[in-house]
């Protein structure tokens, strides 16, 4: 099985059509967007997403491919 191994990611790509990889990267842009996003959040922002600050900066701390 041929792997992609970039900053300890291990990503099999046999199996990955070209549309289901770029999906992917997608994915993976739009995480990392949203849990930057999550900092600049002020705390009532926060309670109307229904979080605290806390698991704020849990989520905003996982790397982009942890779900």
């Amino acid at each position: 099985m041929a792997w992609i191994d970039r900053i300890g990611i291990g990503i099999p790509v046999s199996g990955l059509s070209l549309q289901d990889l770029l999906a992917r990267i997608d994915l993976w842009r739009q995480r990392a967007r949203s849990r930057r996003a999550l900092m600049w959040l002020s705390e009532e922002q926060l309670r109307d997403i229904g979080i605290d600050r806390l698991t704020a900066l849990e989520e905003a701390s996982k790397p982009f491919w942890r779900a």
